[in-house]
């Protein structure tokens, strides 16, 4: 479907496809139709799904509730599509869920964004008028009106602009760079949302007000300063936009005295959004082993802790 002009046709190719494979538990079809990292929000929350593995256990279990229903027809109509630039397409859709021609669940509206990416388009982004309020899907409350309409504003979608997340993200990285090592606090803190949500391999923590980073900058600013020519530096791995002002980003941060890297590098993940005029954190994750936060010395590990993971532990 990557050659057809028809914006309609391949949004509704995509729902066709995607909902008999999920009854079907035809994962590898589902994972196809689906670019990750994949933003979904629903009327109480939203999650990143960041690997194909995590997305198809996630449908696998919500196709199972579908089967255990009853359901034998998931069927869902696109109402408008239309394209956002040559390689992405908005629009929205209803769903119904049926046993023969009984209806089991109340009809509900969707948004989807599709990318095109390697002659397949793929749901990079999707919104539900569903009452879930955790990944996988558990049950199939409806909440009508909660999907505010269709994807109208297109003049502020960052899709439309830019062919990239990456440099907008490396970019974002490097203001970071300098308020640490030109110890510019009022700056970093500008380059934070409030409340700004922060997490390593063992703690989950909510800051509220600028002057709570302050731990945090204080101890990346004695790392630096106890090097005659010490330094931060954040290198972008990849970024992906997730929605119209939205980018979840990955990189490493290296230690350095001069060239000389003086500290492991440090994996981390930010999801950035565009807010009062420029990109701010609303959420950074570390690949630190360490007990407490804020820290005073990086215990440095392996791996990030997925965003379903500390979804589900800071529920608890």
């Amino acid at each position: 479907m990557g050659d057809d002009p028809d914006p309609l046709k391949i949004y509704q190719h995509n729902l066709d496809v995607v909902s008999d494979a999920i009854l079907a538990d035809d994962m590898a079809t589902v994972c196809r139709h689906i670019k990750v990292p994949h933003l979904c929000r629903m009327a109480q929350t939203e999650i990143v799904v960041e690997s194909e593995e995590e997305y198809a256990q996630g449908m696998s279990e919500y196709g199972q509730g579908l089967r255990n229903q009853g359901v034998t027809n998931y069927i869902r109509l696109v109402k408008q599509a239309r394209f956002l630039t040559d390689d992405y397409i908005i629009g929205w859709h209803m769903s119904y869920v049926l046993n023969g021609a009984t209806t089991l669940i109340r009809p509900y509206r969707s948004r989807m964004v599709l990318h095109l990416e390697d002659g397949i388009w793929r749901v990079v982004q999707a919104d539900h008028e569903l009452a879930a309020d955790r990944w996988p899907v558990i049950g199939q409350g409806v909440i009508p009106g909660s999907i505010p309409g269709d994807y109208d504003d297109m003049a502020a979608d960052f899709r439309a602009t830019s062919e990239s997340a990456d440099p907008i993200y490396q970019a974002y990285l490097d203001a970071l760079d300098k308020a640490n090592n030109t110890d510019d606090f009022k700056a970093w803190c500008d380059l934070s949302a409030y409340p700004l949500s922060v997490h390593i391999k063992n703690v989950d923590h909510v800051i509220y007000e600028p002057e709570e980073n302050r731990p945090f900058f204080d101890m990346v600013r004695d790392m630096i300063t106890r090097y005659t020519h010490g330094r931060l530096e954040r290198i972008a791995d990849r970024a992906h936009f997730i929605a119209a002002d939205q980018i979840v980003g990955y990189h490493t941060g290296t230690f350095y005295d001069g060239d000389m890297p003086v500290v492991a590098p440090v994996s981390s993940r930010l999801i950035i959004q565009h807010l009062d005029g420029g990109w701010k954190m609303t959420s950074v994750t570390n690949a630190v082993a360490n007990s407490t936060y804020p820290y005073k010395e990086l215990e440095v590990t392996d791996g990030l802790v997925t965003i379903c993971e500390i979804q589900e532990r800071m529920r608890q």
